[in-house]
């Protein structure tokens, strides 16, 4: 629950979190992340001030030294709380991209989260994560159940894909032409250019495309869904064929 917050905060948060999946694309299973993380922001501060209503004071510069602190209390009691400081730091920064989020709505005049980091010495400490060797993704592919399986993990270790580029590959994007197989993609892609050579897979996604035209029902999607409103399936079932291969190829990723 989002204890008792004044419906004003409520919709406000709840805009947020819907933008960040329509717009932002963001995965269902990390927005409810975020709801989560949010919902304990506004129960620990009305908790510690007896406030319902989170958004009048960021409309009122009279009371902005007052609500910095008040907010900054909120992350006193997260230090003591929470375990970690990549856990506090998450928190963080899921508040201040929703203060931030205010402002550009024009329902807030400012962040009174805006710099905290810097009161704090949190620390994120980041994983080392090693790149997976050739032998590991042919290992993976070997462990892969089925062709679908398999096509997947040639397009995300071999294509360079994200998961979610991946669920929703469309045969329109896919050119095999002899000299320059490659897949396009549109221009606002995130973190990657707009073609993608095909240096790898070529039989396997050929004969992906043979057995998919086999159904008169074809949508165009290479990884289709009866189930699915878009189509196609969804990126965390992208994510779970992935890592069900590494796990019977006994890799870590």
């Amino acid at each position: 629950p989002w204890g008792d917050a004044a419906e004003t905060t409520i919709d406000a948060a709840e805009s947020y979190l819907r933008t960040l999946k329509t717009r932002g694309g963001m995965a269902e299973s990390t927005v409810e992340t975020h709801r989560q993380r949010l919902k304990k922001y506004v129960r620990v501060y009305r908790r510690l001030h007896g406030r319902d209503d989170l958004l009048e004071p960021l409309t009122d510069a009279s009371v902005r030294v007052r609500e910095i602190e008040r907010a900054l209390t909120v992350l006193d009691t997260f230090d003591e709380d929470l375990g970690t400081d990549r856990s506090k730091l998450e928190y963080l920064r899921v508040t201040q991209d929703w203060y931030d989020f205010l402002i550009r709505r024009g329902r807030a005049e400012y962040n009174p989260l805006q710099g905290a980091t810097d009161e704090f010495g949190w620390e994120r400490q980041e994983p080392d994560n090693s790149s997976l060797t050739a032998e590991q993704v042919r290992r993976i592919y070997e462990a892969a159940d089925t062709s679908e399986q398999r096509l997947i993990t040639i397009a995300l270790a071999g294509w360079g894909l994200r998961p979610g580029e991946v669920a929703a590959l469309h045969a329109s994007q896919i050119s095999l032409d002899t000299n320059d197989p490659h897949l396009e993609f549109d221009d606002d892609r995130k973190n990657g250019p707009g073609t993608v050579a095909l240096l790898v897979g070529l039989e396997a996604l050929a004969d992906r495309l043979d057995e998919l035209a086999e159904d008169e029902d074809w949508n165009g999607y290479i990884f289709p869904s009866d189930r699915a409103v878009s189509g196609h399936i969804h990126v965390d079932t992208v994510r779970r064929r992935f890592k069900r291969a590494a796990e019977n190829a006994s890799v870590t990723v």
